[in-house]
């Protein structure tokens, strides 16, 4: 096949590639837009449901308008459960970014779960009062910028845990927390009657978890109430301020182009 040729149809694979919904962005290992249902449009395959919290609870997260589409809001009494590891040992450096809406509740002092891995030193993001708190091993860290009471507010959080080093951004905005923190305690497995081998294994169907709206799948300490989630994005990378900024501007390209490179020649 001639150089030009060939040339060409690479070009045309590699705009098909960047198109494609499983390469939304390099790093990328789970999308939940939360459109009504819990589903990865990442191509992981980490299909999430919408819960009741505690024995024999058929609640479920309302569906509500959200900041692309729909989004899930939470009563104290509801979550999202996602099985995925995000173990430290797993993934040494992730973020997450999410869109909150207070939907102008007023916040109490105790501590709320906006996003939870159950025990041990796993990720967690929560709200305290109307400020964000993020976990890095056991220190408890966040800024004083309140979140908006009305309206949509883009959250996100950059764990290294090699550096100890925890990012969190409200709007943009940066707050930088190089705490030196260490993870200790693994991520803990657990069993639920929502995975698919829980019928033929019951309690030994245990995975580690991820949960929206509540610390996890068996109380209702530090659940949510009153506020909505969409569009949950996690990545394998500490994703920079500006890969960020594209992400709450709906773009993905800026974080394909700075992890993938190409060196292929334009046609003549």
């Amino acid at each position: 096949m001639h150089n030009k040729v060939k040339t060409k149809l690479l070009h045309a694979i590699l705009a098909l590639a960047l198109a494609a919904p499983g390469f939304a962005s390099a790093g990328l290992i789970g999308h939940w837009s939360l459109d009504g249902k819990a589903s990865d449009s990442s191509g992981g395959g980490h299909q999430g449901f919408l819960m009741g919290i505690g024995k024999d609870n058929a609640a479920m997260p309302a569906v509500v308008p959200g900041k692309f589409g729909q989004a899930v809001t939470f009563d104290g009494q509801t979550a999202v459960e996602i099985p995925i590891d995000l173990d430290y040992r797993t993934h040494r450096t992730l973020t997450v970014s999410m869109w909150i809406n207070l939907n102008g509740t007023k916040r109490g002092a105790q501590s709320e779960t906006l996003l939870s891995t159950g025990a041990g030193d796993g990720p967690k993001i929560m709200l305290a009062r109307d400020k964000l708190r993020a976990t890095g091993g056991n220190k408890t860290v966040g800024p004083n910028r309140a979140l908006s009471p009305d309206g949509w507010n883009f959250v996100a959080v950059t764990w290294d845990h090699d550096a100890g080093d925890l990012r969190m951004y409200v709007n943009n905005v940066e707050a930088h927390y190089p705490i030196g923190y260490q993870n200790k305690r693994a991520q803990k497995t657990y069993a639920s009657p929502r995975d698919p081998d829980y019928a033929t294994l019951g309690r030994k169907a245990q995975k580690r978890y991820l949960w929206l709206g509540a610390k996890d799948a068996f109380g209702t300490a530090y659940s949510l109430k009153g506020v909505s989630i969409d569009d949950v994005r996690i990545f394998d990378a500490a994703l920079t301020p500006e890969e960020l900024a594209g992400i709450s501007e709906g773009r993905t390209d800026g974080i394909i182009l700075s992890k993938v490179s190409f060196n292929i020649p334009s046609p003549n």
